[in-house]
């Protein structure tokens, strides 16, 4: 058995049940057959000769025990260096019919696997209505493997398997057979773009006579024969075939080999990322912006620094400076319009002319011709893409437009009845107003309870709010026009005040009963009569009136013997206050007054249901004998009428009761800023959020905008580039800035300060955890504030750029799936350990040292580009350090794991001895079979009887190569298997020096 590290175990043979049992050695007479001996109950034993199932009884397979072939069928562009492969689920299929037992622990299984080329094959037969199996004519046997080493083609694999102990392959056979497999293998040499057939054949005669539906007897010779179904120097030969299917190689190469051409990396010149443009004559009636041509760069640029750079002439910085400002100058002066050039980002840093001391970024993009270029560009794809992405846009906004259609109505009810509002309820006094929304009192909340509830604890009367009683007291009311209008008031000129006259305040008797008012005001009120001491003594006679004093006064009133002093010695009374009588003013004498008579009312008995409410709070003055005194009740908490006027007036607010409600049961995306909160009623103003990448479209323009100088770079290779953060960013302001006029053009609820667009990379195959910035390229424009051009990035990296790496070849094309991630590095000594000094960079392992790549793009017509968030610094390290934290990364490049697959390395430039012996097997090549290129292209199927036998690895020989050593099965297996390859390139080696 040989185990793999990875923890797979190889197996050469595998057999259960009753072919365990066989003993002979050479499989004849084609038929395994060997006594059984059965004891019955009387102690007898009965001997029998037993013959089993060989090939020649198998008319075909069940395609079901299948479970994987490769390479998969229909294939296109398999590699040329693997051998071609099929799996069963049963452990001991490949073993099951042989007619032997194993020698040496070979077993030869009782089918092989070929694969032909079309002119290998020189005719064929679908499967016939009987039963028959399709059949293949070989034009030649040199083309099929030699059938006396099938024996090295077949293994069992088992998975997870710890220990070489027999008993727990066993165990793993018998009880978790999901864990094993059975393979066979094709030790065919593939040739590139070339479509192949790969056909399961019978290994023995018999079996091939079967398939083919050659009935043969017992007395026929061939029918005992164990011969192969073919050997070498047949010329050509007829074979049933039990399970086919095709594919094609592509170009030469594998994984690794495509990766080792990429091998040395290289350090890409300045001039890659960048163009000079021409700025002699930027447009009519501006100066040349430079004497020279000014370098343009892409979004990806070189890291070498070029020799020099031309700077913008400042004379033209003024000249352009005043003619973007011209269109404000205008606006402001009325003078005719012209069009001058686009502020970019103007609404976003809500400026209208430059220069603009808080937002350098504003005037860096507007001012620089380089800048002004890059958000041109923007502007460029916008207007290419206008229709789609108006169409994207619309699609996020499709309930918003019914909000805002809402909300304009709810606006427009909330003005109507704020208008009702100042004209009904503002201009009246707190009596009226609390008689008019009496309906309201019961959902209008004062401090922990209702209104309606508040008036009922403090008010003398309930009935005064009631509806019957609001009725009685409108003056032009339905019960009022019933009875008759009133008289036309009789003009009077008032005389001496008789005796006994009062006057009082506005407010009102009510009032004062309400508010607790103990005076009332004297002078400037109406007159209301005559009062009498028997009046006040009924006035007097309230339930908080029943103390001793009070009923001592109100004797003396009754009885009209109540003097001055007794009056002046009285305890103070809510509803009496003592006071000298009071004539009208001398200035009302000779004024005209009106006057209205008497009006009997039909409600008499609401009226005495009103009253009598008032009277029943009056209790009966005691006699002397007729009982103790009854408690003085508890005062009464004055009603502060005012407080609630307030309460019901912010209550009917339209604000509160018609647009607040409406913005609570509205719900928008998250995206969606907006806070109807802080402005009830204010229409929602949104930018859609296109999330596609940019620099796709950019790319459709032209490659030369993304990567100036794509052309000097040179084919196989690997190198770093570094993104260039002010052209993305100036580029998606130019985006964002033309798709806010495309917007308010399509009258889009927007008011062009949002961010449309942020993704400029593609980021979908980001598999790491979501980064603190997230995965956006620049922040919310209107967010820039007084940053630079080229600091707004979202990922924030040491020197504000990230790098990233350029792959150019033909790995990416065959290996889309190619795993790429930097690994940190550290200093290791030979044992592989942390060392302080004195060791050598290795990777430093562990997830929490590795990050994937952010962002990955294509280039036509071979370059693949990933970027991470790491500087320049970061990734190069230092050499002269030796704080682990300092020694940069690794950039990986790693296949694929996928299901185990078997061959050899590609052959390189070098043959036979001038290869020096693999370092172990998995470093054996195609080129160490051969002495030159010519014996490769010549090659058909391993001749393992062929090799060279001193051919060994310098470490690792547990297994053996040559069958004249005693190779198994198992190890042939573990010597072809392919471990998924990686290469590891520090970023030193792809970065100029650092500068001093």
């Amino acid at each position: 058995m040989s185990q793999d590290p990875a923890t797979l175990a190889f197996l050469p043979w595998l057999r259960r049940g009753i072919s365990t049992g066989i003993t002979a050695g050479s499989p004849d007479p084609g038929r395994a057959a060997f006594d059984v001996t059965l004891a019955f109950n009387g102690g007898r034993e009965v001997s029998a000769p037993i013959a089993l199932y060989g090939p020649g009884e198998v008319a075909g397979i069940n395609p079901r025990s299948i479970i994987r072939t490769y390479p998969q069928p229909e294939v296109h562009d398999a590699e040329c260096n693997y051998f071609p492969l099929i799996e069963f689920d049963q452990l001991d299929f490949p073993w099951r019919y042989t007619p032997a037992a194993p020698v040496n622990n070979r077993l030869h299984p009782w089918l092989v696997l070929i694969a032909l080329t079309d002119n290998e094959i020189v005719g064929t037969e679908a499967a016939g209505a009987d039963g028959r199996l399709p059949w293949i004519q070989v034009a030649n046997a040199s083309s099929l493997p030699h059938l006396t080493q099938s024996w090295a083609w077949a293994h069992v694999q088992i998975t997870g398997l710890e220990a070489n102990g027999d008993e727990e392959v066993a165990d793993i056979v018998d009880q978790q057979p999901d864990r094993a497999l059975s393979r066979l293998l094709c030790p065919r040499r593939l040739q590139p773009h070339t479509a192949y057939t790969v056909c399961l054949v019978p290994a023995f005669n018999r079996g091939r006579l079967a398939g083919l539906g050659e009935a043969i007897g017992v007395d026929d010779v061939r029918y005992h024969s164990a011969q192969p179904s073919w050997w070498q120097g047949v010329t050509s030969v007829k074979l049933p075939v039990y399970y086919q299917w095709r594919f094609q190689t592509g170009a030469a190469g594998d994984f690794e080999s495509l990766t080792r051409q990429l091998l040395p990396p290289k350090q890409l010149s300045a001039g890659v990322g960048r163009r000079q443009m021409d700025v002699s004559a930027p447009g009519p009636e501006l100066p040349p912006a430079a004497k020279a041509p000014m370098a343009l760069e892409g979004a990806l640029v070189s890291p070498a620094e070029p020799d020099s750079t031309e700077t913008q002439d400042k004379v033209f910085t003024k000249s352009l400076h005043e003619r973007l400002n011209v269109p404000t100058a205008m606006l402001d002066s009325g003078e005719t319009r012209v069009v001058a050039p686009p502020l970019y980002g103007r609404w976003h840093a809500a400026r209208d002319r430059i220069p603009s001391v808080d937002h350098p970024w504003f005037d860096t993009l507007n001012s620089d011709l380089r800048h002004r270029t890059m958000a041109g560009l923007g502007t460029r794809v916008v207007q290419k893409l206008q229709q789609e992405l108006m169409a994207e846009a619309w699609d996020q906004v499709e309930g918003v437009l019914e909000i805002n259609e809402q909300l304009r109505e709810t606006q427009l009810a909330a003005a109507v009845t704020q208008r009702l509002r100042e004209r009904h309820f503002e201009t009246q006094d707190e009596l009226s107003l609390l008689f008019i929304t009496e309906p309201l009192h019961g959902q209008v909340q004062a401090d922990q309870q209702t209104v309606r509830q508040t008036l009922r604890q403090k008010l003398p009367a309930r009935g005064l709010l009631e509806g019957q009683f609001r009725r009685i007291s409108r003056p032009l009311g339905p019960i009022r026009t019933r009875q008759r209008r009133l008289p036309e008031p009789e003009e009077t000129t008032s005389s001496t005040q008789s005796e006994g006259s009062t006057a009082s305040g506005e407010s009102g008797l009510l009032i004062g009963l309400i508010e607790g008012e103990r005076t009332f005001p004297l002078g400037g009120g109406k007159m209301r009569g005559s009062a009498t001491l028997a009046s006040v003594a009924d006035h007097l006679q309230k339930p908080d009136t029943s103390d001793a004093d009070t009923l001592i006064l109100l004797q003396g009133l009754r009885e009209g013997k109540l003097s001055e002093e007794i009056i002046m010695q009285a305890p103070a009374n809510p509803d009496f206050q003592p006071a000298e009588e009071t004539p009208v003013p001398k200035e009302w004498a000779g004024t005209e007054s009106e006057w209205t008579q008497e009006l009997a009312t039909r409600k008499r008995q609401e009226i005495a249901h009103i009253f009598g409410s008032i009277d029943a709070q009056s209790p009966s003055t005691p006699s002397s004998g007729e009982g103790p005194i009854p408690p003085e009740p508890p005062s009464q908490e004055p009603l502060e009428i005012h407080l609630l006027r307030d309460t019901i007036l912010a209550a009917t607010d339209p604000a509160q009761t018609i647009l607040l409600p409406l913005t609570e049961r509205l719900t928008t995306a998250e995206w969606v800023e907006w806070d109807p909160a802080e402005h009830p009623g204010e229409q929602v103003m949104v930018a859609p959020e296109i999330d596609r990448p940019m620099y796709e479209p950019l790319q459709e323009l032209s490659q030369e905008w993304l990567l100036p100088g794509v052309s000097q770079i040179p084919p196989n290779t690997v190198s770093l580039l570094k993104t260039n953060q002010k052209f993305i960013e100036s580029y998606m302001a130019g985006l964002n800035h033309e798709m806010a006029r495309e917007l308010l053009w399509h009258e889009y609820p927007t008011d062009q300060r949002g961010t449309c667009f942020r993704q400029f990379w593609d980021v979908s195959g980001y598999m790491g955890p979501q980064p603190a910035g997230g995965l956006k390229d620049i922040r919310p424009i209107h967010m820039w504030g007084k940053s630079e051009l080229g600091g707004n990035a979202c990922q924030q990296t040491t020197d504000g750029e990230q790098i990233v790496l350029l792959i150019r070849g033909e790995l990416l094309r065959h290996y889309p799936n190619t795993i790429i991630y930097v690994q940190k590095a550290m200093l290791k000594d030979e044992n592989g350990q942390s060392v302080a000094e004195g060791g050598i960079r290795d990777e430093n392992p562990g997830e929490e040292n590795k990050k994937s790549p952010l962002f990955f793009g294509r280039l036509a017509p071979d370059i693949f580009f990933a970027g991470f968030a790491l500087s320049q610094q970061e990734a190069r390290g230092d050499d002269e350090s030796t704080d682990q934290a300092q020694q940069g990364w690794y950039f990986v490049l790693q296949e694929q794991p996928s299901e185990p697959r078997f061959g050899l390395d590609a052959a390189g430039e070098h043959f036979g001895t001038e290869l020096e012996p693999p370092g172990n097997w998995r470093d054996l090549s195609w080129g160490h079979l051969v002495d030159n290129a010519e014996a490769l292209q010549e090659m058909s199927n391993i001749d393992l009887d062929q090799l060279d036998s001193s051919l060994l690895p310098k470490e690792g020989q547990g297994a053996e190569w040559h069958a004249h050593n005693g190779s198994l099965g198992s190890d042939l297996a573990f010597i072809t298997l392919q471990a998924p390859f990686r290469a590891l390139i520090h970023g030193s080696d792809m970065l100029p020096p650092e500068k001093e």
